[in-house]
């Protein structure tokens, strides 16, 4: 089963990383260890400002689509604000995009190693479920955590 990681790592865009706090900087260390190449890294227009993270300086969007091109781009930061998650939707619509799940603690990410070596944990947990909805929920969460 192929995994976003894999995805990325075929890729010949650009990947930007799209925020610059801490899921910046677990996204970034999960790219490293993976041997995915992080071109650039953006923020909205309203946080850009003279900084680099990692290296790498921070640029508006318009900045980062002028300089790259078509690129992939990666969600690294979580909001539950309407109209933050509209701009994100937006940007969703004109560029490939993706929202991988890095962990909060610890470094092992749900990739498709680690689905095949928990697979028959999953199934278990899959067949606890009662409900045909129950059960789908868990398959797209199961799709989510591989593809982003």
């Amino acid at each position: 089963m192929r995994d976003i990681w894999d995805r990325l790592n075929e890729t010949k865009k650009p990947v930007l990383l799209y925020g610059m706090g801490d899921g910046c900087d677990k996204i970034f260390a999960v790219c490293q260890r993976k041997g995915i190449p992080i071109a650039g890294v953006f923020a909205s227009d309203e946080y850009v400002r003279e900084k680099t993270v990692h290296g790498l300086p921070v640029t508006s969007y318009a900045q980062a689509k002028e300089k790259f091109g078509d690129a992939v781009v990666l969600l690294a930061f979580g909001t539950y604000r309407k109209e933050w998650i509209e701009r994100i939707l937006r940007l969703s619509e004109e560029t490939e995009f993706y929202a991988p799940e890095v962990p909060l603690f610890g470094k092992e990410i749900f990739d498709a190693a680690y689905y095949k070596k928990h697979r028959e944990e999953l199934r278990e947990v899959e067949r606890m479920l009662s409900d045909d909805a129950s059960k789908r929920v868990f398959q797209n969460l199961i799709r989510y955590r591989l593809t982003g």
